[in-house]
């Protein structure tokens, strides 16, 4: 039987041995469904033990129920984990090979003691005397780090560090064994939520998902570690400033990743030992960024709602400069959603849910912006758990990710009165060119070109201060289109001035009457006012209609989220509700 060691931790996942003995190469996960391969599937333990290929000393598992068609080792996704359960060598294993029909399981070994005093042990690791209760206690190492001898350390009485050729316990990555020879396991609950459980192991039947065929297995049973399962929720604090031409907005919030019920000690050690294990927490990074002006990373360990248990909450509080695409289209009667978006860098290790019992909140009383823009959800914060593009992976990973948002509406007010309404007015002016003087006679071409020419020039210095507001756009937004209306109007009038003075010399030269064209000039210069009224009309009423349909829309989508909020609170204060 061979055996190849895992490769360095540089996220490339390790070759795996057929039965043969010959080599395949590494596939790559491309698909959230390839998460599920090993959902759900268990196997009975034939046999389990200690042996030593290659120099290098493993512990070999062999199972009755072959691992799942399609399982692939992949250290960089973390779904390389095999959970003993019943068995005196309970506990968390990391997976380096698969042989034999997908029936020989060969793990890593990886141990470290720690007490008062400590010292580099002889693989690398650290070892220790013991700690003020006279217990030898075992954690995990890091994922990924390999004992090259197999040696681990034990504290003599007087607190020495002796290093053995052979492990005093089984080197359990994650079975903290203590005096009392209780067994630390990870446990998958029947909602897919991860435990790591201090219990007896015989008054701990978890295997109550197959009853029958796992008690009845003197080896014990395994199963596949599935992503953990972790709410999530965020509070702004404040919305400071929105740069609409840098398109980005400065915020403030508090992010908190919660992992409920995961423990049943009140020592958090166990679950540190296995959050290092999974690399999980330092993995956690927000995306988006521009500038970060300042952040704090910080866990807590406190008591669940679920009793007798623990949960184990990382948060993040952070203010920065994030990018966001904003979509002006409708400007100045703009929507803007403010995304943050925080992922995990490890696929397969987790799968966030939002936090329904306790949601996240926006703290209006403090944003600073309420004379530019209105809060649309008010005091709610939306939160979106999905994953990432498998296209913005080389590998083609898929990250598990969450983004929670804010929506703000701008308010018109300063654009309709300082471009909107001036811009009308001066396209309303140019009408004037078509007025006579005081003995009836028609104004000279010249003064009326002179006349719409300048007022022409006026509204473009309009459109300047349009531009200057907004970033470089490959649309018009609708505050242009409207510019672009009174622009029209204006040259529409600007070509009258110019063609009816020819039409009536060319009448008179022909000896022609050309009062009847000077009536029409008068009856076209009523149809072109009634024009631009209506014009004028149809950009109010589409304007009233869009702001009332954001706000209808808005106040319907809040009335919604605090029903299913108010709902979610009830049933959590009914006891029926585990989650957080």
């Amino acid at each position: 039987m061979s055996c190849c060691l895992p490769s360095s931790s540089n996220g490339a996942a390790p070759v795996q041995p057929t039965g043969s003995g010959d080599s395949q190469p590494p596939v790559v996960r491309t698909k959230v469904e390839e998460l599920a391969i090993t959902k759900g599937w268990y196997s009975n333990i034939t046999n389990a033990d200690f042996v030593s290929i290659y120099g290098h000393r493993v512990l070999r598992v062999t199972l009755q129920k072959p691992i799942p068609e399609g399982y692939r080792i992949d250290s960089y996704a973390n779904n390389n984990w095999l959970c003993l359960r019943n068995n005196e060598l309970g506990g968390m294993w990391k997976i380096i090979s698969v042989s034999e029909g997908s029936r020989v399981v060969h793990c890593e070994i990886s141990k470290k003691f720690y007490g008062d005093g400590d010292a580099p042990g002889p693989s690398g690791g650290v070892v220790g005397g013991r700690n003020g209760a006279g217990t030898i206690v075992s954690a995990a190492v890091a994922a990924g780090a390999a004992s090259s001898s197999g040696a681990s350390g034990s504290a003599t009485a007087g607190g020495e560090v002796t290093a053995f050729a052979e492990p005093i316990q089984p080197a359990v990555p994650l079975s903290f064994i203590s005096e009392d020879h209780f067994d630390w396991e990870v446990v998958q609950r029947e909602d897919r939520t991860i435990v790591v459980a201090k219990s007896d192991i015989h008054n701990e039947p978890l295997a109550r998902i197959h009853p029958d065929e796992c008690m009845s297995a003197k080896q014990g049973y395994v199963f596949i570690l599935q992503p953990l399962v972790a709410i999530c929720r965020a509070n702004v604090h404040n919305v400071g400033s929105i740069d609409t031409i840098d398109q980005s907005f400065v915020t403030s919030f508090l992010s908190e990743v919660r992992l409920r019920g995961i423990c049943k000690h009140v020592d958090p050690l166990y679950v540190q030992q296995f959050m290092k294990l999974l690399n999980f927490e330092e993995k956690l990074y927000v995306l988006r960024i521009k500038e970060e002006q300042s952040i704090e990373r910080y866990s807590s360990y406190t008591q669940s709602v679920i009793p007798g248990y623990y949960d184990y909450a990382m948060k993040i509080v952070m203010k920065g400069t994030f990018h966001e695409e904003f979509e002006l289209q409708s400007f100045p009667l703009d929507i803007q959603d403010l995304n943050v978006v925080i992922t995990c860098n490890r696929p397969n290790i987790v799968t966030f849910q939002p936090n329904i019992e306790y949601p996240s909140l926006f703290m209006l009383q403090d944003f600073q912006l309420k004379s530019v823009f209105d809060v649309a959800y008010k005091e709610l914060i939306m939160i979106e758990c999905n994953h990432s593009n498998p296209l913005e992976s080389s590998s083609g990973y898929v990250y598990p990710r969450f983004n929670f948002r804010t929506r703000l509406a701008r308010k018109s007010g300063y654009y309709a009165s300082n471009v909107a309404i001036p811009i009308g007015i001066i396209s309303a002016l140019s009408i004037i060119s078509m007025s006579i003087n005081e003995d009836g006679s028609r104004l000279e071409t010249a003064d009326r070109l002179g006349i719409t020419l300048t007022l022409l020039l006026t509204a473009v210095a309009y459109k300047f201060v349009v531009a200057s507001s907004l970033p470089t756009l490959s649309y018009q937004t609708l505050l242009d289109k409207y510019v672009w209306c009174c622009f029209a109007f204006m040259i529409i009038i600007s070509i009258e001035n110019a063609i009816v003075p020819i039409i009536i010399n060319r009448c008179k030269s022909s000896g022609n009457n050309s009062s009847s064209v000077e009536n029409a000039e008068s009856y076209l210069a009523l149809v072109l006012g009634v024009i631009y009224f209506l014009v004028n009309a149809y950009w109010f009423v589409l304007a009233w209609t869009m702001m009332r349909t954001y706000q209808s829309e808005s106040e319907q989508v809040y009335r919604e989220e605090k029903e299913r909020r108010a709902i979610a609170a009830a049933t959590a204060t009914a006891g029926t509700t585990t989650t957080r």
